[in-house]
């Protein structure tokens, strides 16, 4: 299975943070400049919860507002995901429609107790009643208003969710529909991009419907026995990554998007996402929960990310303008559904 990549990018926000540094020690002017870009409509707090007999490190980001708030989960996509700050424009659009946002560190990440490996999409669909159960005694929340948002590998989680507890919306970002189908497309991309031969793309997809055992020996001699050209569009696992696939490995969302029914969801999509095969999620959404409560976004520009540039674009407008480093329109789409009434 391949490794999805992070929802949010970690590198380009490193480089943002240094520029930023650079263009304070430059100018004053820069100073008020940047101060006033990156100054946010949230107050933010630190707090912990225990979830599955591990204790996890969230944020909680409230609008300046007074209250009662609801509150929107957080879901993230696959890896060792944190409190990511560069996702405050969204919480901020969340903000302006009334919404508290809440998100975690992953078991193992940031202060967080276990290994983020360990769980199958249950336990993490666990964690957010267990979330709200710990906000639930704030007079300034109301955590009975609420909506949850999964991004990538998040939307195997949230039907799960709606299976636990009542949502009020969910926003699903950039979400896959089967754990195989998608790895397999992630890989028809990557020889896509890689400009391979017929020859090598035959032999490549000749590999990837290889069986490669139910153990991890059995999969390191799959491995092993790739050509050197072909080994190149497969990741290499760790024992511990293996095991965390095959918990995962037969998800699919047809057996458990049901669940979300007559809830409203707002898919949102990216015109040029090389890790989601788009047109497959759309088209089974519509089947599953077309109707009035379902609306569906595409930004025909936007990656996987529903960002609008590339790594060096990234950092230049992440830099002066960090609202605009998302899909145009996006941050104003979420605020609008989020602040419409919730009944389709």
């Amino acid at each position: 299975m391949n490794q999805l990549t992070n929802i949010f990018r970690k590198g380009p926000r490193r480089w943002i943070t240094l520029t930023i540094a650079m263009l304070l020690i430059a100018g004053g002017g820069a100073l008020v400049y940047l101060g006033e870009q990156h100054t946010f409509g949230l107050e933010s707090e630190s707090f912990t919860f225990e979830s599955g007999g591990y204790t996890l490190v969230a944020t909680l980001h409230r609008p300046t507002s007074d209250g009662p708030h609801g509150v929107v989960v957080f879901v993230p996509g696959d890896g060792p995901a944190d409190v990511d700050t560069g996702i405050l424009p969204v919480w901020e659009s969340l903000a302006a429609a009334g919404y508290a946002t809440v998100q975690w560190n992953k078991r193992g990440v940031g202060g967080s107790t276990g290994n983020w490996l360990d769980q199958d999409m249950a336990d993490r669909a666990d964690e957010v009643p267990d979330v709200l159960e710990a906000l639930a005694h704030r007079d300034d929340l109301d955590t009975d208003n609420l909506g949850v948002i999964g991004a990538s590998q998040g939307g195997w989680v949230i039907p799960l969710v709606a299976d636990r507890i009542d949502v009020d919306f969910f926003i699903a970002w950039s979400t896959a529909i089967a754990w195989r189908e998608q790895g397999a497309y992630l890989t028809e991309r990557q020889l896509v991009k890689a400009g391979a031969s017929p020859e090598l793309t035959a032999r490549v997809r000749t590999a990837d419907q290889e069986d490669r055992g139910n153990t991890y020996r059995n999969y390191r001699d799959w491995y092993a026995s790739l050509a050197d050209d072909v080994s190149e569009f497969f990741s290499e696992a760790s024992e511990v990554r293996w095991n965390f696939a095959k918990r995962n490995n037969d998800l699919d969302a047809r057996e458990t998007l049901p669940a979300m029914l007559n809830t409203p969801v707002l898919l949102l999509l990216g015109g040029q996402d090389d890790n989601v095969d788009v047109d497959d999620t759309e088209r089974v959404y519509r089947e599953i929960l077309g109707g009035p409560c379902l609306n569906v976004i595409r930004y025909p520009d936007a990656d996987h990310n529903l960002l609008n540039h590339d790594d060096f674009g990234l950092v230049v407008v992440g830099i002066f303008e960090p609202r605009s480093i998302f899909a145009d329109g996006l941050l104003d789409d979420i605020e609008r559904f989020a602040a419409r009434r919730h009944d389709c």
